[in-house]
């Protein structure tokens, strides 16, 4: 499907699933009338891939909603495992650089995009370095002022909610 000019991909994406992934022959022969013979069984594997594709975003968005809502996203997880999930395909993008037709991917881009997310992480981890100073701190300021006027316990569970949170 490489062959295929970027807005005939896109309708024939549009095509599968609003069709449900089904109907292979029907858009073989679409594909034939826009000018490209291409079998029903390579539009098959193109829309399974298409579709596995679509499942992992879906498996993907789904945990990234279940992390927040258990852990929340105060720590910044999400925003870390997207990075790395991104770092990963473009990793995997590189070590398939032979298999890709130089025509239809622009290395400078694909530079920028690296730099860009590196600096993103770099970041976050700098902004949680913050934070948990911060909380260090927070907590050397609750132990000397309230040693003497706060039960060890209470003091206890204070610490544990604020290094809960960073």
């Amino acid at each position: 499907m490489r062959q295929l000019p970027p807005e005939v991909r896109q309708e024939l994406d549009r095509r599968l699933i609003e069709r449900g992934f089904s109907n292979y022959s029907d858009l073989a022969s679409w594909l034939a009338e826009q000018g490209y013979e291409i079998s029903r069984s390579a539009v098959h594997r193109y829309g399974k891939s298409v579709e596995e594709r679509i499942e992992r975003l879906k498996a993907a968005t789904d945990i990234a909603i279940t992390i927040a809502d258990e852990v929340g996203d105060d720590a910044g997880k999400v925003t870390d495992a997207v990075v790395r999930l991104y770092q990963e395909k473009i990793f995997n993008a590189l070590l398939e650089m032979e298999n890709i037709d130089p025509d239809n991917i622009d290395i400078v881009r694909l530079g920028r995009v690296v730099a860009e997310i590196t600096r993103s992480s770099i970041s976050q981890k700098r902004f949680m370095a913050e934070v948990k100073e911060k909380a260090r701190k927070a907590i050397e300021n609750i132990e000397q002022k309230a040693k003497k006027r706060m039960d060890p316990e209470l003091l206890k569970i204070v610490k544990e909610e604020i290094y809960g949170i960073a």
